[in-house]
This record gives structure tokens, C-alpha cells and sequence, in this order.
């Protein structure tokens, strides 16, 4: 089934979120425009405001990620703050952790956050990518900084949106989720159908992936959230 993520007026309309919230989704769109480099694609503050902060909302759209749920979320990749801050600002119970290698990146999202009140988002300055990685088949043994070790198999979600390519996502992300945990990575429909054809044989036998397509409000085009979860191997097939 496929999903409308709704513009700022059908946002309003609605009862499904926090009537406050709205506010909130234009400042941060605003505090993303004012930033002192070029934080986001788009230079207007109604496209930043639907293709950024409320494109951020889709797995809470979808029921990925239920807003009154208190999930450990990690954002790999999280550049200013997206999708992390409004996951952070929909779901005030969850922790919500946003990593990145850009020093400038990371300090102007915790700024956002503090303007934005949202003490239930953190940030780190690392490279993430260099941790629980796999090269060639062989695990990266690598131990991770301080920072990251709490991460590593605790996350209930990990979010990943402009990051890197899928198959290196999946990757990278392994090390992170809990037993339970779900990847889901933005991408658009066709990009997505195109990645679950090209993973590889050892990834096909480690995850299950489905796509959620779903547009944005004022938009043809087909976007997806790319679902991955472990596969659970029985004890007799591990034998």
C-alpha cells in the first residue's frame, strides 16, 4: 500500500501528532536555510519544509516507528540533523542519536536541538562507517571509540538517508541493531527495486527487505523506505 506524506497544511488538518508540532517542523526547516554553509539542496523553505523535514516523517507515516513507542534510533549519516531531529521531535520518548564525520554539521544539529527544545536528541562526531564493517567477506575487528561502543547491537532503529549505497548501508548498519532491530534506509522506488535485485549472495542469505513506497503531497514521484531485517536462522539450519 502506498502512503501520502501529507504537506504542512494537511499536517495542521490532522490529529495524528502533537498540534505544537508544526511549529516546530517550519522552524527547523528556517534553521536549516540560516545555516552558516549549504546544509540542504533545496533554497526555498516550503520545498526544505515538505522534501526534507516532512519527507523525514515517513517511517512514522508508515507505522515503522510508532510515535508514542520508545525506540533507540540512530541516524547514521546524519549531516544537520536529517531525518533525525524531526524523528526526535515526533517521538518525544525515544533516544534518538545522530552521527556524522563533519565537525560543522554536528555542532549546527546540536544547536538546532537545543533551539528546538528537543532534549531527546544527541549527537557524535565519528566515522561510523570505519565500525563493524565488512570488506571482502572479513569483519573490520576494529574497536569502536567510547562514543560508539553503548551503539553496538543496541539500536532498535537505524535510519540512513543520503548516506551511502544500500548494500554498503546494510553493512555498516549490522553492528548497530539489536536481534530485533530494522534498517530503514530513504531512497525512491525505482532506486530501491534496483538495489534488491543487486545485493549480494551473502546479504540475500542475512536480510529480509521490503519496500513501503509512498509520495509526497504535491509529487508523482514514487518514493520508498527500504525495510531490513535480520532472517532468523533455526537452530537446525545452522547445524
Amino acid at each position: 500500500m502506498s502512503f501520502t506524506i501529507p504537506g504542512l497544511e494537511q499536517f495542521r488538518a490532522g490529529d495524528h501528532f502533537s498540534p505544537y508540532l508544526p511549529d516546530q517542523f517550519s522552524q527547523l526547516a528556517r534553521f536549516l536555510l540560516e545555516a552558516p554553509y549549504r546544509a540542504v539542496g533545496p533554497k526555498e523553505q516550503d520545498r526544505v519544509l515538505t522534501e526534507i523535514v516532512l519527507d523525514s516523517l515517513a517511517p512514522v507515516y508508515l507505522n515503522l516507528i510508532q510515535s508514542d513507542a520508545s525506540p533507540l534510533i540512530l541516524d547514521m549519516g546524519c549531516g544537520s540533523g536529517i531525518p533525525v531531529l524531526p524523528l526526535a521531535a515526533t517521538c518525544p520518548h525515544a533516544r534518538c542519536v545522530g552521527v556524522d564525520s563533519s565537525v560543522k554539521r554536528i555542532q549546527y544539529a546540536t544547536e538546532i536541538a537545543a533551539r528546538l527544545d528537543l532534549i531527546n536528541a544527541r549527537f557524535l562526531v565519528e566515522r561510523i562507517e570505519q565500525y563493524g564493517a565488512r570488506r571482502a567477506g572479513v569483519r573490520n575487528e576494529q574497536v569502536p571509540p567510547k562514543s560508539l561502543q553503548p551503539l553496538i547491537r543496541s539500536a532498535d532503529f537505524v535510519v540512513a538517508r543520503g548516506m551511502a549505497k544500500a548494500p554498503e548501508v546494510l553493512d555498516k548498519a549490522a553492528a548497530f541493531l539489536n536481534p530485533h532491530g530494522r534498517l530503514i534506509i530513504y531512497s525512491t522506488e525505482s532506486s530501491a527495486t534496483e538495489t534488491l535485485s543487486t545485493l549480494s549472495e551473502r546479504q540475500q542469505a542475512v536480510w529480509n527487505s521490503i519496500l513501503h513506497p509512498y509520495t509526497r503531497s504535491g509529487s508523482d514521484i514514487s518514493y520508498a523506505l527500504m525495510e531490513c531485517t535480520r532472517k532468523v536462522v533455526s537452530s537446525a539450519s545452522a547445524k
